[in-house]
C-alpha cells in the first residue's frame, strides 16, 4: 500500500508542477515547495489508507519521512528535465558515450554571425523526420557539406532538393544504415570534406540552389502560363514549369 501511494503522490506533484511550472520555477524556495508538496500528499493519503490503530506513531511517520524524501527526489528530477532541457541532453548524451565537451548549444545571433557558426562545422546531419529547410540554406552556403536521409514526404526531401541543386546528390541518402556509413566514412575522410567544402564555395554564384534569379523567371513562366489557361477559359490544371537546366531527378 505504501508503495502505491507514493505512486500516487508522485503523479499529483508532477501533476501540480506540470501545471505550475513557470510559479514553481520562479520561486526562491524550490525546495522548501518540494517538500511541503510531498509531506502533504505522503500525509493525506496515508491518513485515508492506514487505519490509526494500525499502526503506531513512530512508523506513521517513518513512512511519512520516507515517502517524502522519495518524493522530493523524483520531483526535483522532473524539475531538473523541464527546466534544463540543455543539460538534460548533455546528460543523455553522455550516457550513450558522448563527451560534454562534444556538444555546444548555441543562442539566437544575428544572420552574418550565424552563417559564420555553419562554416566551423565539418559536416551537417540533416534530421530525417523533418529535413532542415532555412538551415540547410545558410549550412550549404557556408560551405560545409550536409548528409540528409530523403523520405517520401515534402518535409522529408527538402535536403535532398537543396543537395541535389548545390551538385552534391552523394550526400543523399535513402536509408538509416547508409546515412550512418556516410557519415562515418566522411568524418574519417578529411580530403574528401575538404573537395566538397571547395566545391559549395567555388560554386556558390553558379549552383541552382542559390540562384534566385533563375527561380523568379521559372515561378514568372508559371505565372503567366496560368493566365494564358485563365484567358482561355480553360479549368484548371496542373502547369508543368519547363528548366532550362534541368537538375538531377530524385527517387
Amino acid at each position: 500500500m505504501i508503495h502505491i501511494c507514493n505512486v500516487i503522490c508522485l503523479l499529483c506533484v508532477a501533476w501540480i508542477r506540470h501545471s505550475h511550472r513557470t510559479q514553481f520555477l520562479a520561486s526562491k524556495d524550490t525546495l522548501s515547495s518540494h517538500l511541503l508538496l510531498s509531506l502533504f500528499f505522503s500525509s493525506l493519503l496515508l491518513t485515508f489508507t492506514s487505519p490509526p490503530s494500525s499502526s503506531s506513531p513512530i512508523l506513521f511517520f517513518t513512512t511519512l519521512f520516507s515517502s517524502s524524501f522519495f518524493l522530493l527526489i523524483f520531483t526535483s528530477f522532473l524539475l531538473f528535465c523541464s527546466s534544463s532541457p540543455l543539460l538534460f541532453s548533455m546528460l543523455k548524451a553522455q550516457l550513450r558515450g558522448v563527451s560534454p565537451s562534444q556538444i555546444i548549444f548555441s543562442d539566437v545571433a544575428p544572420r552574418e554571425e550565424h552563417v559564420k557558426r555553419g562554416f566551423l562545422a565539418d559536416l551537417f546531419l540533416d534530421t530525417p523526420a523533418c529535413n532542415a529547410h532555412t538551415t540547410a540554406c545558410d549550412i550549404l552556403w557556408s560551405s560545409t557539406p550536409l548528409i540528409t536521409l530523403s523520405g517520401s514526404k515534402m518535409a522529408t526531401r527538402v535536403g535532398a532538393s537543396l543537395l541535389c541543386a548545390a551538385g552534391l546528390e552523394e550526400l543523399v541518402t535513402t536509408s538509416h544504415e547508409s546515412y550512418e556509413e556516410l557519415a562515418v566514412a566522411l568524418a574519417c575522410d578529411a580530403p574528401r570534406l575538404k573537395a566538397m567544402r571547395r566545391h559549395l564555395q567555388d560554386s556558390r554564384d553558379s549552383s541552382a540552389a542559390f540562384d534566385t534569379a533563375r527561380w523568379v523567371r521559372n515561378a514568372e513562366n508559371g505565372l503567366q502560363q496560368a493566365w494564358v489557361l485563365h484567358e482561355d477559359g480553360q479549368p484548371v490544371q496542373d502547369i508543368d514549369v519547363t528548366d532550362t537546366r534541368p537538375l538531377c531527378s530524385l527517387t
